[in-house]
């Protein structure tokens, strides 16, 4: 055996690997087996590296489009174990595709309003039954198509998972062309499209993340492009999806928008029409109101709030969640314009993925809440700018999975401070060798 078809022999294992981490991944583990969660994602996350390091250029799009069709086509029909935001996306499809307001009333208020397919099944399984929806209307138009065209909630899975599919491959070539035209390596289209986190979190979990991630590349692909018109739209709608994505927008007024009104009129217009005309009479305070209460009330992995809630509670005696939540999202903010309006006024492709990449770590480093899927932004812009603790991100995030070890959830602070160690370590590590080698080519 030749070393080509050795090599070829390797890439094939590999591959089969990763797909059989996926399989049981998705079919075999449940949110709270944290144990086999822990080794499979670890197993696909090796697969995904050792890929990364023996495709070459010529075929690493061959794989990752391969790898991508046909994790869709064995999940297609997959329930999401690991979440139960589906159920909530279940509940609001069939609000809007009934005509219904998702943001008038709280789905305690709905059990007996006689909808079709609002049932107290569905109602035991929402994970936030007191709170209105938060997802924003771009991702409402999603759940009501799906819900639309299925007679039953398995309908209503896969038909969300195909319509999740159409922007993602879109975004897929789109992110070729960008990559090319970058003149970037086509492996980082590997890294930031078969990132186990991605295809985990919002192909079989379905999370919004991987939609607004889609439309963030098809932004970027435009305004790289040109700053003129198309990206707007892309922009306006990854907001519409979740609205994480605003904190690009201090650097995109400063460099563009400021400059040119009739750009701003229509991306404003575009926004207005995405937020107040897809609902007639939509009462969006209801959504912002649920945002809010989400800053003071829920937390989950976070990083300098855990501090920061530790002192408050030596101090006071209880909880600050509900100062400190806001707090540190009013901050984060603060740090994120601050930032975009310090860089010069001129646009600067290289720039934006740079400011994106300090802008959601910032944001998540700053939040209460850091679910797995909130990295898929980090993921693509620092996996762009080489920023590789994203990628380390992504893979020890697994981590916090152990807080529903047993089925019954618990906050084990040691695998949280596990977590983030590794994580600042390999910012350390990044950030030395990033040093190292500006002085070299000095």
């Amino acid at each position: 055996m030749n070393f080509k078809t050795l090599l070829s022999f390797r890439k094939i294992i590999l591959a089969s690997v990763y797909l059989f981490s996926i399989i049981l991944i998705s079919k075999y583990t449940m949110q709270s087996d944290f144990e086999h969660i822990y080794v499979y994602y670890s197993t696909l996350f090796l697969a995904y590296i050792l890929l990364y390091k023996i495709l070459s250029v010529e075929e690493i799009w061959t794989f990752t489009i391969a790898l991508i069709f046909i994790t869709f086509v064995i999940n297609y029909n997959v329930i999401p174990n690991w979440s139960d935001d589906i159920y909530r996306y279940y509940w609001d499809g069939i609000l809007v595709s009934s005509g219904f307001n998702p943001y008038d009333k709280l789905p305690s208020e709905l059990l007996t309003s006689g909808i079709d397919g609002i049932t107290c099944e569905l109602y035991e399984k929402l994970n936030s039954p007191n709170y209105y929806s938060v997802y924003p209307p771009f991702a409402q138009l999603f759940f009501a198509i799906a819900t639309k065209f299925s007679s039953q909630f398995s309908g209503f899975v896969i038909l969300l998972r195909l319509l999740y599919m159409i922007p993602f491959f879109l975004a897929a070539f789109a992110l070729k062309g960008l990559l090319k035209r970058l003149n970037a390596s086509a492996n980082l289209g590997f890294l930031i499209l078969c990132n186990p986190l991605i295809l985990v979190e919002g192909l079989i979990n379905l999370h919004l993340e991987m939609i607004s991630v889609s439309l963030l590349i098809l932004f970027l692909y435009y305004i790289q492009k040109s700053t003129k018109s198309h990206w707007i739209y892309y922009y306006a709608l990854s907001i519409a999806t979740k609205l994480n994505p605003l904190v690009l927008f201090p650097y995109l007024f400063k460099t563009i928008l400021k400059s040119n009104p009739s750009l701003f009129l229509k991306f404003t217009l575009f926004s207005l029409v995405l937020f107040t005309g897809v609902f007639i009479n939509a009462n969006l305070s209801h959504l912002f109101k649920s945002i809010d209460l989400y800053f003071q009330n829920f937390e989950f992995n976070a990083s300098i709030y855990y501090i920061l809630r530790y002192v408050g509670f030596e101090y006071s005696g209880y909880n600050l969640i509900k100062y400190i939540g806001p707090l540190l999202a009013l901050s984060s903010m603060i740090i994120i314009t601050l930032k975009s309006f310090r860089l010069e006024d001129k646009f600067n492709f290289n720039r934006l993925l740079l400011i994106g990449t300090f802008a959601y770590f910032v944001l998540l480093i700053g939040s209460t809440i850091v679910h797995p899927w909130y990295l898929i932004p980090l993921v693509l812009f620092g996996t762009l700018v080489r920023f590789w603790p994203a990628i380390v991100w992504s893979y020890v995030i697994i981590l916090s999975y152990h807080n529903y070890a047993g089925g019954v959830y618990h906050e084990d602070l040691r695998y949280i401070a596990i977590e983030y160690f590794l994580l600042f370590g390999s910012l350390l590590w990044w950030y030395q060798t990033r040093k190292r080698a500006q002085q070299i080519t000095r």
